[in-house]
């Protein structure tokens, strides 16, 4: 029987450990397998970013205009286009009904009147008359029955017939009009944000000659752009003191449209066999002028420019070819070959491009998100800039701007934060993994092995926290306190040590026990105590306008609060205890005959760390400080809160800056999924991934490689 009960414990012994084999091979399975969905989860949301992305919708019927004239809107609900003259016609009922009195009294005969319409905003309508009378309406629904009712912005009376050379929408509600006649430009614009007709101020009125082909509202209402077809240029501005900016497009010429983009700082220029001109309002040396960021020849001669939402150009040439261009990304697309053929293209409310034929339409569903790697890693050059840059700003200085996705910003960032942290973390922590590994004793090395690693539970937020709120302005105040006693505590521990080498104690080679320690922090005691007490005379002698004006004006340097050297300090200290546990493991697995064979040959405790130990052990500490590295790129938390998350191409210590981590952080939550944005988020997350993932498995096989080279030893 007891035969049979060891035969019995032997087969559940052996059940056991078959269970728990499976359960750990199992285990590592569904780990690999979720590592490598999260891979290919990220890969799938990032492809649409350099892939194509127009379709043609089915075809809808729509009504057309009686009156055979050609479409110059389109309405979704109900689907019907408007005609010029059906627009006129409209508006001509609407004042018949209207029971409001004007000056004169309005006929219904349309060649009295005159329409004009906003090529960035649908619903921007001017209504002229041969009397002098001009009136602006705002938000105009064209699929209602009265289009214009309560929607007039303003009118007024000029003493000529008017000819609208520009209408444009600006922030506050501000509305401006540009009207023409033989000799001058009129510009008018909306004395103040109203829910009720108000009147127009004339802002500025300058003389033009016949060249003026062109007229465009620039940055929000601060600029009038007045461009001829040779690619002459005159900048007016809204202030009357301020003097007018000439220049000239060299790069266009033979120009025969220009549309001004949603951004109010850009226009795009079709020039002649084919060009197409992307040009930005830029400042240089406080002065406007006009500079070209993009230009491109198309395969055919466009015809049109039409002007959509979401930044989006359409480009239609003579036999329906077709051009998607986003202002945003310098990307372009055509559509599918062989979809259909259209008589009109126009812009529908949403922004969608709307083919028509007879009462057919069909959209061209133009969610373009296609972008090349130079646009995210190189740099450009972007409306309001005068040279190419790499810019960061997912969402525009105004509503209406282009947004610019450099990631070289945050690369750089990322990079910066981990390489200053590495800077503070791996003195830091090689020397404590030394010191514990080879000079304690054992008996206090298995005590404080456990405290130095435990303060890798310490949440980073927590440190982001104490950084952003007291070490930041803390710092600014005493920086050269902090300085000094950077100085101070490595001299006042080397002093610690020869002082203890001289007592009777400290003679021997024996290892340390722990007594010395608190000779070594009486000494940093004092050390700092002596900097807090040297630090405000340096000071008033040194800089006595302070730590910023030092800098700005002795060293050239800007100064931030929030900068990366708070978030080097405090990361670095968050990356002490992994790049410690690497390094110590690394060092104590040196095999101890190693040492206690240099010591045999006369070195000291010292000699034997630095010639023998430190070398042998090197492959292993390299591994720590990749591992730091992968840590410190990852990090988050710190460097949201103690920097001031500014995307700067610098090297500069005390400014800010923006890693990956944040922008993933302080972005992801407010993104519209499906969108441009969301899938570059997808491929920066996906750039870390790989980034932290390959340094991570580089550092273990360093790591792996050490152990069986030390166990062969």
């Amino acid at each position: 029987m007891s035969a049979l009960k060891r035969d019995d414990r032997t087969v559940r012994r052996l059940r056991i450990d078959a269970l728990l084999r499976v359960s750990v091979v199992s285990g590592g399975v569904l780990v690999l397998v979720a590592i490598a969905s999260i891979f290919l989860f990220l890969i799938w949301e990032t492809l649409p970013i350099f892939r194509q992305s127009l379709s043609v919708a089915e075809p809808f019927q729509v009504e057309s205009p009686k009156d055979g004239s050609p479409p110059i809107q389109i309405t979704l609900n109900p689907p019907k286009l408007i005609s010029l003259e059906g627009a006129i016609s409209a508006y001509l009922k609407e004042q018949d009904l209207s029971q409001r009195t004007t000056d004169t009294t309005l006929g219904s005969d349309s060649s009295e009147v005159s329409l004009a319409l906003s090529t960035r905003d649908n619903g921007l309508v001017a209504m002229s008359h041969r009397d002098g009378r001009l009136a602006l309406y705002d938000r105009v629904d064209w699929g209602k029955p009265r289009p214009f009712s309560g929607t007039l912005v303003g009118e007024f009376r000029l003493d000529f017939d008017p000819e609208v050379s520009e209408l444009y929408s600006g922030s506050l509600g501000r509305i401006h009009v540009v009207v023409r006649d033989d000799t001058r430009l009129y510009w008018y614009e909306t004395a103040a944000l109203a829910s009720m007709p108000v009147t127009f101020e004339l802002n500025r009125s300058v003389e033009i000659d016949t060249t003026a082909d062109y007229v465009h509202i620039l940055a929000d209402g601060r600029w009038m752009l007045v461009l001829n077809r040779s690619g002459r240029y005159r900048l007016i501005s809204a202030d009357s003191t301020a003097p007018d900016e000439s220049g000239e497009l060299g790069n266009a010429d033979n120009i025969r449209k220009t549309i001004a983009l949603r951004s109010g700082y850009g226009l795009v220029v079709l020039a002649g066999s084919g060009q197409v001109h992307h040009v930005g309002l830029t400042y240089k040396a406080g002065r406007p002028g006009l500079v070209e960021t993009n230009a491109w020849t198309t395969a055919y001669n466009p015809r049109e420019l039409l002007l959509g939402q979401n930044r989006h150009l359409f480009l239609i040439g003579a036999a329906n070819e077709i051009e998607v261009y986003n202002s945003g990304t310098f990307s372009r697309s055509l559509p599918p070959a062989g979809e259909r053929i259209a008589d009109h293209w126009l812009v529908s409310p949403n922004g969608e491009l709307v083919g028509v034929n007879n009462n057919e339409a069909f959209a061209l569903e133009s969610t373009i998100t296609t972008v090349s790697l130079m646009t995210l890693f190189g740099s450009q050059v972007h409306e309001g800039y005068s040279q190419a840059d790499w810019l960061w700003q997912s969402t525009g200085v105004e509503p209406a701007s282009a947004p610019k996705y450099s990631i070289t910003p945050l690369l750089l960032g990322s990079l910066k934060a981990a390489l200053y942290a590495l800077i503070i973390a791996v003195p830091l922590a090689v020397s404590a993994a030394l010191f514990t590994a080879h000079f304690m004793s054992e008996g206090l090395r298995v005590r404080v092995k456990p405290v130095l690693e435990s303060l890798a539970a310490l949440p980073t937020v927590v440190l982001g926290l104490i950084a952003g709120l007291w070490f930041a302005p803390w710092l600014e105040e005493h920086f050269l306190e902090f300085v000094i006693s950077l100085f101070l505590l490595p001299l006042s521990l080397v002093l610690a040590s020869m002082l203890w080498r001289l007592s009777p104690a400290g003679r021997g080679e024996s290892r340390l026990t722990g007594s010395e320690l608190l000779l070594a922090v009486v000494f940093m005691l004092a050390s700092l105590a002596l900097a807090q007490a040297v630090a405000p005379a340096v000071s008033s002698w040194l800089m006595p306008e302070g730590l910023v004006s030092y800098l700005a004006d002795g060293w050239g340097l800007e100064y931030e609060q929030r900068n990366a050297f708070i978030v080097a300090f405090i990361l670095g200290i968050a990356l002490v205890p992994t790049v410690y546990t690497i390094a110590e493991d690394a060092l104590f697995a040196v095999p101890i005959q190693l040492r206690e064979g240099a010591l045999a040959l006369g070195a000291t405790e010292w000699q034997a760390a630095r010639s023998v130990i430190l070398p042998a052990a090197a492959p292993g500490i390299l591994s720590a400080i990749m591992m730091g590295m992968a840590r410190g790129v990852g990090e988050t938390m710190i460097v949201l809160m103690a920097t001031g998350n500014t995307p700067l191409m610098d090297a500069n210590v005390f400014t800010g800056m923006r890693t990956l981590s944040a922008t993933l952080a302080m972005e992801m939550p407010e993104v519209s999924p499906d969108t441009q944005h969301f899938h570059i988020l997808m491929f920066i997350a996906l750039q870390l991934f790989v980034f932290t993932f390959a340094i991570n498995t580089v550092a273990e096989w360093i790591r792996s490689r050490l152990l069986r080279r030390m166990e062969s030893l």
